[in-house]
């Protein structure tokens, strides 16, 4: 047989080749970029470690065992959205929720665009129909980005009128998409239903769009409790971020810090990222950029933004791993209902 471009599996290996090239070289970029920063400021891993060092006083222990207390409310939260999320197709209990939970968060470590995320939530289901919560997670995942979209919009907001005053129109003109992308993004969750006639609309797609007809089945009352989980965790890691920040002694008026935290996890929500190293790297990018307009030391900076990311996502994706090699991965059981708790 041969490789022409009309021939699926030359198709699959391309795309494949191509998409490992560009998250290489987008993480190489981010990595120079950090790297960069870095060494203008004459900052080594050294510095950052004995940065470290210095700032976990006492007190630095205790807002840290904090913010250790604080993961565990974020991401039993981001459980509690989806078990209402995944009650439309397999009611399930909060353990079931929060071990699919953490299973996902330990499979993006090695899968790309956090399909691990997708894979780990459904695979701990039961049952013949846990496919059908596809379009659960991408609701779910919406309504997050939407809350950190929210936070990003109102943030670069007040960057661009109290930080950068002279700022250029193409400015001006990223925040009018902002503030567009929120409108819509209120308009595409009053027509949820749409999505589902979206795929019978072409034939290719046809297949697929069971998957997706749970998009339209939640109640305005249901978007409500599962939008006020998501802004629930918001303010959870908003809240951890700021106490990180303390930890390292950066010293900034509450509304510029949250200005820049707001900033950068909308970042990292809105750019892609390939693996948890590029993940990791766009936090790193963001936050050197933003706190620079600030001249804060940039091994305070890397400190904190390291520490967030090892309690907040390293360490739950170790306790993930554990559930994860239990997990079954062959055909489930079928599920047996339950009562709600």
């Amino acid at each position: 047989m041969q490789n022409t471009p009309n021939n699926p599996l030359f198709n699959d290996r391309y795309r494949e080749k191509l998409f490992t090239a560009l998250r290489l070289i987008i993480l190489a970029a981010v990595v120079w970029f950090v790297v960069q920063a870095l060494q203008q400021h004459r900052t080594g891993l050294l510095d950052i470690w004995q940065y470290a060092q210095a700032s976990l006083t006492t007190g630095g222990i205790c807002l840290l065992l904090l913010v250790l207390a604080l993961t565990l409310l974020n991401w039993s939260l981001e459980a509690l959205k989806w078990q209402a999320l995944a009650a439309k197709i397999q009611p399930i209990h909060f353990r079931e929720a929060f071990r699919g939970v953490l299973a996902g968060l330990s499979l993006n470590f090695a899968t790309p665009a956090s399909l691990g995320d997708y894979a780990g939530r459904i695979w701990n289901l039961k049952g013949d129909r846990r496919l059908e919560n596809l379009g659960a997670i991408v609701l779910g995942n919406g309504v997050q980005f939407y809350v950190s979209l929210l936070g990003g919009t109102l943030a670069y907001g007040y960057f661009l009128g109290n930080v950068l005053p002279d700022s250029t129109a193409g400015h001006w003109v990223l925040l009018a998409l902002l503030l567009a992308a929120l409108v819509g993004g209120v308009w595409i969750a009053g027509r949820r239903e749409a999505v589902p006639a979206l795929f019978n609309r072409f034939s290719w797609l046809r297949p697929y769009g069971r998957f997706f007809r749970v998009m339209a089945q939640y109640s305005p009352r249901e978007m409500a409790r599962i939008l006020g989980w998501a802004t629930l965790r918001y303010a959870v890691f908003t809240v951890q971020f700021l106490l990180v920040l303390d930890i390292f002694g950066i010293p900034l008026p509450m509304a510029d810090r949250l200005c820049v935290v707001s900033l950068v996890f909308f970042a990292k929500t809105a750019i892609p990222a390939f693996h948890f190293l590029s993940d990791l790297g766009v936090r790193e990018f963001t936050a050197l950029y933003f706190f620079g307009f600030y001249n804060v030391a940039p091994e305070a900076v890397v400190s904190a933004t390291l520490t967030l990311w090892f309690v907040n996502i390293l360490l739950p994706v170790g306790v993930g791993t554990v559930w994860l090699l239990r997990m079954r991965f062959g055909p489930a059981p079928v599920a047996q209902p339950i009562t709600s708790e």
